[in-house]
């Protein structure tokens, strides 16, 4: 069992109790509760509490231990000015039917009560009274509204939102199977919805950035990385993260039930009938909190902090330190830029990221810039980003696990021939350990794997680590081979738009650098569409528009000596062969990527 604190998980366990039991059994029942994960309890004893006590403490659940008919009169009174407490009794004797109803008794238990019996009871008594909120009502409605708005402007990002839910689910569902960690049915929906709402946020991103083939400029890159941010503000109602943190931490479900619209609207009445005008200045103050904070009473805070952290790695925040610090206050949590392996809640969400990451990788729909990885290539790619501090590795241990045993066909495993989970885990850390592939160098590695992959199965079988040796080797050349393709269909295309006129090992080192440069611009594209407008506009950039008196000669002569029957015939001709030509190397030697970039999108 992972040693993680059990109670911090989620504010369902931070409901407060008042024990009005005999001392002795207060020990007995409060210990209980704690062993479930609840961890705030008062005690009175049954011969001292009083109507006012239970009314000004505001107590989520009441279990009260009935010893006469005064307790019956008392908890009478207690319910005329508070609805809303839940409240499970006690008693060995018989509590009339009609006085259950009229006290709102959840649950009558014998004094020698199954202490699973009280906690069936504590938690469904919490949970009818969490689910007739308003803010629930509203959250479902805003939920809705958004995942509608999702699908239709955002497909793509939509089905990804639903696959990442799936395996998320599944894969929490195995770590609890397995004793990793312990989820109530309460966690595992609020993980579950957070996951279905993670990128709600991207609805505030323009398509044309989200979907864009290849590089992103650094403002684009800025606008994408505010969508967790974003994912919050959409949950919060629309308004800003920053508007709530001046007022201190938001309400959510657990805690008191002061938004209960069905008991108001029963006040209200009630009031009417007895001629109170104050019921209309109840009325307004009502709808006054909401509109000051709207829908957020149905948030727990734990689905917004998956949902704002989803993508932080465990040593680095994606945050910056002033949106931890206005976030940290809405939720009125301490947060630190690392995530911590011992807590429940960082678990699953660094568990969220890594489904996330997982999926994105498959989606042969969002990643554009290259071909989709094989299925068990992503398990070693995720080894990579946990060697890079993005995953608690034991989390992408049992990750690893549980795709290989639910997941991968025997067929797809490239790295086990015989599909075990564990010794495909052994062959990936040995993988990882000794190739150290580089970053860019990904997409090739995954097609080497599937190429050799009788090479990895052979080495699951004997863990032989001079097959490793050998296969490295071979890796080696295999990428030479794949990156000089690269580099010279780069080249020729240069040579053919006769923008380069010398061979590559005539290169001085300055040309060295700008063709380095131009080239992994190039190769950040994967189509050729996109690849030949990069030659356009490098043609394009390279003209010299200045029309000298041998320039209007040599036009002139080339409209006398070619077929030209239309306007774009003739730019085609100036571009070919019209104007002079400046030197490419010259022209982007002091250019970096970003640069680059943000002239290269212009152009198109």
């Amino acid at each position: 069992m992972h040693n993680i604190n059990y109670s911090e998980l989620d504010s369902f366990y931070e409901s407060r109790f008042c024990l009005c039991t005999g001392e002795n059994d207060f020990e007995t029942i409060s210990f209980f509760l704690a062993e479930a994960g609840f961890q705030y309890f008062d005690y009175i004893s049954p011969e001292k509490v009083t109507s006012d006590f239970l009314v000004k403490n505001r107590f989520d659940i009441i279990i009260f231990q009935v010893a006469g008919e005064d307790h019956f009169l008392l908890l009478n009174e207690f319910r005329k000015s508070n609805t809303d407490a839940a409240l499970i009794l006690v008693s060995d004797s018989a509590v009339p039917t009609m006085l259950q109803l009229t006290l709102k008794v959840e649950t009558v238990l014998s004094l020698s009560f199954d202490p699973q019996d009280l906690i069936k009871a504590v938690k469904k008594a919490l949970g009818s009274k969490n689910n007739f909120e308003i803010g629930m009502q509203f959250f479902d409605a805003l939920f809705g509204m958004q995942m509608c708005t999702h699908r239709d402007l955002h497909q793509r990002t939509f089905e990804h939102a639903i696959r990442t839910t799936q395996i998320y689910g599944k894969f929490l569902l195995f770590l609890m199977e397995t004793g990793v960690i312990k989820l109530t049915s309460w966690t595992l929906k609020n993980c579950l919805m957070a996951s279905l709402v993670h990128d709600i946020g991207k609805l505030l991103v323009m398509q044309g950035i989200l979907y864009k083939e290849g590089k992103l400029t650094e403002l684009e890159y800025q606008q994408i990385k505010r969508h967790p941010w974003h994912s919050v503000t959409a949950l919060l109602g629309g308004q800003d993260i920053e508007f709530f943190a001046g007022d201190g931490p938001i309400e959510t479900v657990s805690g008191y039930n002061d938004k209960n619209l069905s008991e108001k609207t029963k006040q209200w009445v009630f009031k009417v009938i007895d001629s109170d005008e104050d019921v209309y200045q109840d009325l307004d103050n009502f709808f006054e909190s909401l509109y000051r904070k709207p829908f957020i009473h149905s948030l727990n805070k734990d689905l917004l902090y998956i949902v704002f952290r989803h993508h932080d790695s465990i040593e680095k925040s994606y945050h910056n330190y002033e949106d931890l610090q206005l976030f940290s206050k809405i939720i009125d949590r301490d947060l630190d830029e690392k995530l911590n392996e011992k807590s429940y809640l960082d678990v699953v969400t660094n568990a969220l990221s890594l489904c996330d990451f997982y999926d994105a990788l498959l989606d042969k729909k969002r990643d554009y810039r290259k071909r989709p990885f094989n299925r068990s290539f992503v398990l070693y790619f995720i080894y990579l980003e946990t060697r890079n501090g993005r995953f608690f590795p034991f989390l992408a241990e049992e990750f690893v696990k549980y795709i290989i045993r639910n997941e991968i066909s025997p067929e797809e495993n490239v790295f086990c021939y015989n599909n075990d989970p564990e010794t495909t885990l052994q062959v990936i850390k040995d993988t990882d350990s000794f190739f150290r592939i580089a970053p860019g160098q990904e997409h090739e590695f995954n097609g080497f794997a599937i190429e050799k992959k009788e090479l990895f199965h052979e080495y699951s079988r004997t863990f032989d680590e001079n097959l490793l040796v050998k296969t490295n080797s071979l890796w080696v050349d295999y990428y030479s081979v794949k990156h000089s393709e690269i580099v010279n269909r780069f080249y020729n295309s240069l040579k053919e738009a006769n923008l380069v006129s010398k061979e590559i090992k005539e290169f001085t080192v300055q040309e060295v650098k700008v063709f380095d440069m131009l080239f992994n611009f190039y190769r950040s594209y994967p189509s050729s569409i996109k690849q030949k407008k990069l030659i356009d506009y490098l043609v394009d950039s390279v003209i010299d528009r200045k029309v000298t008196q041998n320039t209007k000669k040599r036009i002139i002569e080339h409209l006398q000596s070619e077929e030209i029957d239309t306007v774009t015939d003739i730019k085609k001709m100036l571009i070919r062969s019209g104007y002079d030509r400046l030197n490419l190397f010259e022209v982007f030697k002091d250019y970096n990527e970003e640069l680059l970039l943000n002239e290269f999108n212009q152009g198109l």
